[in-house]
């Protein structure tokens, strides 16, 4: 299913690192929540009598940092604990109006942001994303009452695709960012500044010198003349990284029907033309 997939592409690794960073940082700004935790209490939200802390920690759309992000909702009183009236069995956690405060804060944030720093998001642009979004959601979750622009089934799923980048990173050598460099540059036809780069990718021209030099420093990439390519390691360890990452997106994705699948392709080409 996932052959020549855009779920799959470089360039999506690179499109999703940027945005994920970009909603990270805005949702830490709103008073200290990280993304993860931020797409766990949406959910919350959005499920009648809370979210199955069962089916949670079972999905493979999320990451193994569940616990540390129920913890960090319970702490800071976003959420709580209950009964699964679905399973006595079992709990669930439900978004408090503390909670529910801080999912509207964020959400505004977060769309603020999108069309402040996308000049391609144009309002009926911005429509249709939302609108896509909310299809791929109720493919998913058709349970779940959306109220946001970034519905949870999408925050969990853009989280998981997060941290399946930054787990296979890791196995071939790399950062997360720095996979993001090496799919950036795997796509260009010729050599590209640092500015470039840094375009590309989201980062700041500093961020993106200071990865490129460690690169330089492990033969990954070359410098010419302040132009930068990959080298034959690069291409080596990229292959390496998309090997094992499209495994990785397979259990992420491999319980979709191909309604969910079509969906979900659908709302990457968007995502791609606007952010990539």
């Amino acid at each position: 299913m996932l052959d020549d997939s855009i779920l799959t592409h470089e360039s999506t690794v690179t499109f999703i690192q940027r945005i994920y960073q970009m909603m990270d940082r805005t949702s830490r700004s709103i008073g200290d929540v990280a993304f993860a935790e931020q797409a766990l209490l949406v959910n919350a939200a959005e499920s009648d009598g809370g979210f199955s802390l069962r089916l949670f920690q079972t999905k493979p759309a999320q990451s193994a940092n569940s616990s540390i992000s129920i913890d960090a909702l319970l702490e800071k009183e976003l959420a709580v604990r209950v009964r699964n009236r679905n399973d006595r069995r079992g709990y669930a956690i439900k978004a408090t109006d503390k909670g529910r405060n801080r999912i509207a804060l964020v959400d505004r944030a977060i769309a603020l942001t999108l069309i402040d720093t996308e000049r391609r998001l144009t309002e009926d642009l911005y429509e249709e994303l939302v609108m896509r979004a909310r299809t791929f959601s109720d493919a998913v979750n058709p349970r779940h009452r959306v109220t946001t622009f970034l519905p949870g089934a999408l925050a969990g799923y853009l989280s998981a695709y997060q941290f399946a980048v930054e787990r296979e990173s890791a196995y071939a050598g790399l950062t997360s960012l720095q996979v993001s460099i090496l799919c950036c540059l795997s796509g260009q036809t010729e050599r590209c500044s640092a500015g470039h780069i840094a375009a590309c990718t989201g980062l700041s021209v500093e961020m993106a010198e200071l990865n490129l030099e460690h690169l330089l420093d492990r033969q990954a990439v070359r410098n010419t003349n302040g132009l930068w390519e990959l080298r034959d390691d690069g291409r080596q360890r990229l292959s390496t990284f998309m090997e094992r990452f499209k495994v990785r997106v397979e259990d992420i994705v491999g319980s979709f029907d191909d309604e969910q699948f079509s969906h979900a392709e659908q709302l990457a080409e968007l995502s791609s033309y606007l952010f990539a």
